[in-house]
């Protein structure tokens, strides 16, 4: 599955000396199941270069002494070494994503007021790189005109809230954030999540669909409206319930071709055509195409309907043969009179 983004809260990334016994090793259990996601590809954490080089460049991390005496304080050694916790610390950072910042490096702010209220750590200076992170979080997803953030923390609250006045935007050609427009008041939301699911249940398939720039995204949306339809009939349990599936090379680029990808006219309807296929729901029923075989692999091409009247949308595939009975490879939508579907190299495909 493509990966979601999630800001992980930096507070999550410190171990002081005023931790209770059960919050240390919810804590510890916290670091250790985001970085089995990280380590899985599951999802992409996010935290900002600049907030990264703070921990290391303060001496936040590795901290092996600090979490000795931690552990030793909270009667803890026989349960826990200072390893244990930052071999989960160190892959969230090693995975955290350099690119996820693309447009904005570092910034300056005051007057930093959220619900729920900080502080969400005993160190000051940790307060302020939560709110870093969220500020610039923030400003990176409306620049490329994305919804508001996941944000990996343990704070008891399902939403989060922030405004704050920014002074300064590195660098300073940031639309909307040059010289110009500071100071500048920013607000910004997010959904607080836990574990998984609960960064999933933050996003929807059709904003991922609309967002999509590539066949990962598309794939991405894809499974998220498989999960929406085994939630919304009490049949989901987690996502190893989703049949696997594959989208080819020039899946893509057929959607934008069609207007069937971002919010094209055909966008919902050739969403909901696809995870209905995944999923092999009576809702679509998969023809038979006469075209040969793939050389390839032998895989078998389909087509189904995914819209009658107008342009007659049809979702081309390919049924991958396997010892189960076959994979769906998503090879292309067309319309009706194009009778076409596409032979891409199927190594190409996500």
């Amino acid at each position: 599955m493509a990966s979601f983004p999630v800001v992980f809260d930096p507070a999550m990334l410190v171990f002081s000396g005023d931790l209770s016994r059960e919050e240390f090793t919810a804590r510890v259990r916290f670091l250790a199941s985001w970085a089995r996601l990280a380590r899985s590809g599951d999802i992409q954490v996010r935290i900002p270069g600049e907030v990264r080089s703070f921990f290391i460049r303060n001496g936040y991390y590795p901290a092996h002494s600090a979490l000795a005496e931690t552990i030793e304080s909270l009667d803890l050694r026989f349960r826990y070494a200072p390893e244990d916790v930052i071999r989960p610390l160190s892959t969230i950072l090693d995975r955290s994503s350099a690119d996820a910042y693309c447009c904005v490096r570092d910034e300056v702010h005051i007057t930093f007021v959220s619900e729920p209220p900080q502080p969400w750590c005993s160190d000051p200076r940790i307060n302020g790189e939560s709110q870093r992170s969220l500020i610039l979080s923030t400003i990176e997803t409306r620049i490329h005109g994305r919804g508001a953030i996941a944000f990996a923390s343990q704070l008891n609250s399902g939403r989060l809230s922030f405004t704050a006045t920014i002074e300064i935007v590195d660098p300073d050609s940031v639309p909307e954030f040059t010289p110009a427009d500071l100071p500048k008041l920013l607000d910004g939301d997010g959904t607080v999540v836990a574990d998984l699911d609960g960064l999933l249940d933050s996003f929807l398939a059709e904003r991922l669909w609309s967002e999509a720039i590539d066949n990962l995204g598309v794939r991405s949306a894809i499974r998220m409206r498989c999960r929406e339809k085994l939630k919304d009939t009490n049949s989901y349990q987690s996502m190893a319930d989703i049949p696997e599936f594959f989208v080819g090379a020039d899946f893509y680029a057929s959607l934008i071709r069609i207007q069937a990808g971002g919010v094209g006219r055909f966008a919902s309807v050739t969403l909901e055509a696809c995870a209905c296929a995944v999923l092999s729901l009576a809702t679509l029923d998969w023809k038979a195409f006469r075209k040969a075989n793939r050389k390839v692999d032998g895989a078998e091409p389909l087509r189904a309907h995914v819209t009658e009247g107008g342009l007659g949308l049809r979702l081309m595939a390919w049924r991958r043969p396997t010892p189960s009975g076959g994979v769906l490879e998503f090879a292309n939508v067309g319309e009706k009179w194009e009778e076409e579907i596409s032979y891409a190299d199927p190594s190409g495909a996500v």
